[in-house]
């Protein structure tokens, strides 16, 4: 059987939560990789595991460059199947199993595939995160395990809980690192569609919890204002890429109006917030066209 190695990148995590993903994983997974973005070590506080490999770095290095470090010990550990994982999101019980034969479906379906992920829905509101009308290109019926499953053909995918293969990685590239957090995901599944002709596509059929910014009473989520620097920076560096979907920008481009109103007046910590967001303007018209000229060479 083929191998499956699992990337889970961790930054202060909720330890009780992260044991009961593992203990979900665990059963289905050859080895799990834990890059952990942590200042301090959390090895100590979790159950030693057999199949469980921890990668301390000792400093925020993005996800990217921690999914990379994940990437790179897979392929060394000889993997073919690779999922990438969330710290916080919810699996339930046989998903990798689900996803992996949902994978082999569409091959056999002849479909190129780049990513196959499933249908994450809201902790918050138990709705669908797929909230863009534009990231759906198409709808169809597939035979997974002699059941129907339903699929979108999708611009992109979270990365929390898709999975892909180490030939498919090394053929697109790695995550882009230049970009730290954001976008980080869509980024790798416009550029595999692009540059490779490799789709990315959701089985509604199969669907985790996912974490997805605080709800508030405003028209915007709630994020941290270390994320706002970089939603903004990397919406000017992305929007400025051929690849990259009109209607994400247009999406993206009326969010941040609205977040350039609402997180400086209502949204605490309101000066930090303000700073955030004027830096990520800043710095993205600064670094835009170093940053896509880095990309193009990718």
């Amino acid at each position: 059987m083929k191998k499956t190695g699992v990337i889970i990148v961790l930054y202060n995590p909720d330890l009780e939560a992260l044991s009961r993903t593992l203990d979900v994983l665990c059963p289905q997974a050859d080895i799990i990789c834990l890059v952990d973005n942590s200042t301090g070590s959390n090895i100590d506080a979790l159950t030693p595991r057999d199949n469980v490999h921890y990668i301390p770095l000792g400093h925020n290095t993005g996800i990217a460059a921690a999914q990379n470090k994940g990437i790179a010990y897979l392929q060394q550990q000889g993997c073919h199947y690779v999922l990438f994982c969330d710290q916080d999101s919810i699996c339930p019980p046989h998903l990798l199993d689900n996803l992996r034969a949902s994978f082999e479906a569409l091959e056999t379906a002849h479909l190129p595939v780049a990513m196959v992920g499933p249908e994450p829905k809201s902790y918050h509101t138990d709705k669908t995160c797929y909230n863009k009308k534009g990231n759906y290109i198409s709808h169809f019926d597939l035979k997974v395990d002699e059941n129907t499953h339903h699929f979108s053909e999708m611009h992109s995918l979270i990365s929390s809980y898709s999975l892909t293969t180490t030939d498919i990685l090394q053929a697109v590239g790695g995550m882009e690192e230049d970009l730290f957090i954001d976008g980080v995901d869509n980024e790798w599944g416009w550029r595999a569609r692009h540059q490779h002709n490799l789709k990315s596509y959701l089985d509604h059929s199969l669907s985790i919890i996912h974490f997805m910014g605080m709800p508030t009473n405003l028209p915007v989520k709630k994020s941290s204002s270390m994320r706002l620097y970089y939603q903004y920076r990397n919406f000017i560096i992305l929007s400025q890429r051929d690849y990259t979907p009109a209607f994400w920008i247009r999406h993206c481009r009326w969010t941040f109006l609205l977040k350039l109103f609402f997180y400086p007046m209502f949204i605490h910590p309101r000066l930090q917030n303000a700073k955030s967001i004027i830096n990520g303007i800043r710095d993205g018209l600064r670094l835009a066209k170093t940053i896509n000229s880095q990309s193009g060479k990718r």
